[in-house]
């Protein structure tokens, strides 16, 4: 990141590295361009590994409620802000709760540039494991490989859990 020059830009840049959210920045089209260094210690993912990416095709899985993203996705398509709160995937497989808001940047014609997207992880919330609470097999939290496309609210490539 080069370094601001004016004051304001200075405090932008300390805020975005210090900050103990997860924040990261994508184009227009959703595809990451930066992350800070919370997202890379939740995620288990580097900048380097992330750049370019769909957050989508790292992040989501089979735990990831498709009514959330549906909302999300028709948010974002208007350019709207808008947050939920999402099952989403450690580069390990290991799914954790965050609640996500994603925000448009909007340039001087009020055309989509690109979006900031904060993080803010939801330890207190249990996540939704087999009987008696207890974490079945990670290998059936498969991660999904789609991106933010189609009509309807599925996210294809997604494979449901499986308790057999």
């Amino acid at each position: 990141m080069a370094k601001p020059t004016d004051e304001l830009g200075q405090i932008v840049a300390i805020l975005f590295l210090q900050t103990a959210e997860s924040m990261a920045i994508t184009d227009s089209h959703l595809r990451i361009l930066w992350v800070n260094k919370v997202l890379e210690e939740i995620s288990g993912y580097t900048l380097a590994e992330l750049r370019g990416n769909y957050a989508v095709q790292l992040f989501f899985g089979a735990l990831t409620d498709p009514a959330a993203v549906g909302r999300i996705r028709r948010g974002l398509r208007r350019g709207e802000s808008c947050s939920e709160n999402l099952i989403l995937y450690r580069k390990n497989g290991h799914p954790y709760w965050t609640h996500l808001t994603y925000s448009p940047v909007l340039d001087s014609n009020g055309f989509v540039r690109a979006f900031d997207v904060i993080g803010r992880p939801l330890p207190e919330k249990a996540l939704p494991y087999g009987p008696q609470s207890t974490p079945f097999d990670l290998q059936y939290l498969t991660p999904c490989f789609s991106v933010f496309s189609g009509t309807d609210n599925s996210l294809s490539g997604c494979r449901a859990p499986s308790l057999t």
